[in-house]
């Protein structure tokens, strides 16, 4: 199509448009002047047959309803797409599938906020809410090479969440459990708290994480990696195997040297196993009895 087709296409394409804006415009128009109308019919009662005012409303009427179906004729009718031949059309309809996508992401794509109610602390000098660091000192050592049993006692006074009076005394008992199987480069151990103990018998259950004395997750001491007993077990292992190999070179036996040759070979296979368990050997970390740890209250716990 040439540039003058593409610009007279577009001239009848606005003038279109335009004739369907003011007949659009006409109809409200007309609508207008008919609900105004009506508003002002007067309420006495009439005498039988049409009045003028009812002729009209009717005339009005009459004009709305022309003016709307020839507007929903235009529309209806097949309109020549304007623009040029290449493809406009399936681009048209490939924005218009954009546009959907959007207005579709804009409009459905929101979640719904989650209202969460507030909930009042009851009795906030009977309570210990969640979140609070409870300081302790190990009671036992850890050793990470087996998992185990672990207790510490409270070294400061926990009080209640308006600071009342308190709550956890200093000397409440704590009761928990450590992990085994250290990563290697790992430096710290995980704690699991479960159950404190007070002095006055009273005995509660949580489940909290350990750390360290600044609240850091987990605990760590002295971090022993092992470096000698993995590599230097390796490197021997690795040169027993060698040992064969090593002395077929210098003998003048044939049949000698085959057969460690096949040793030497056997030997090999057998140290590649050996010597990745020891380079996996996780390290083992040691915490002293004594060993300042926290410990972060899970749950409100409520004490009387």
């Amino acid at each position: 199509m040439s540039r003058v087709d593409r610009q007279t296409s577009a001239a009848a394409e606005a003038a279109l448009r335009a004739d369907l804006d003011e007949r659009a415009r006409q109809i409200q128009r007309l609508q207008t002047d008919l609900e105004l109308a009506q508003l002002e019919a007067p309420t006495t009662p009439r005498q039988p047959g049409p009045s003028a005012e009812d002729l009209r409303l009717q005339e009005l009427e009459a004009r709305r309803q022309a003016e709307r179906a020839i507007l929903e004729a235009r529309i209806a009718s097949p309109i020549i797409a304007f623009g040029s031949s290449g493809g406009g059309t399936d681009e048209s309809a490939a924005e218009q599938r954009r546009l959907d996508g959007e207005t579709e992401f804009v409009r459905n794509g929101a979640q719904p906020a989650t209202v969460t109610q507030a909930q009042t602390i009851v009795n906030p000098s009977n309570t210990v809410v969640q979140g609070t660091m409870i300081q302790a000192a190990l009671e036992t050592a850890i050793d990470s090479q087996l998992a185990g049993p672990v207790r510490a006692l409270v070294s400061e006074d926990v009080h209640a969440y308006d600071g009342s009076r308190v709550l956890i005394p200093r000397g409440s008992r704590l009761i928990g459990r450590y992990q085994s199987g250290v990563d290697i480069a790992q430096q710290r151990i995980t704690i699991a708290w479960d159950r404190i103990i007070l002095p006055d018998n009273q005995s509660f259950e949580i489940s909290a994480f350990g750390g360290d004395e600044l609240g850091r997750s987990g605990t760590t001491g002295f971090v022993d990696s092992r470096f000698g007993t993995r590599f230097g077990s390796a490197a021997l292992i690795s040169l027993i195997g060698t040992l064969p190999s090593v002395a077929a070179e210098s003998t003048d036996d044939e049949r000698t040297a085959e057969a460690l040759e096949g040793t030497a070979e056997s030997l090999q296979d057998s140290a590649q196993g050996v010597i990745g368990e020891y380079l996996a050997l996780a390290p083992v970390i040691y915490v002293d009895q004594g060993a300042r740890v926290t410990v972060t209250v899970d749950r409100d716990l409520e004490i009387f």
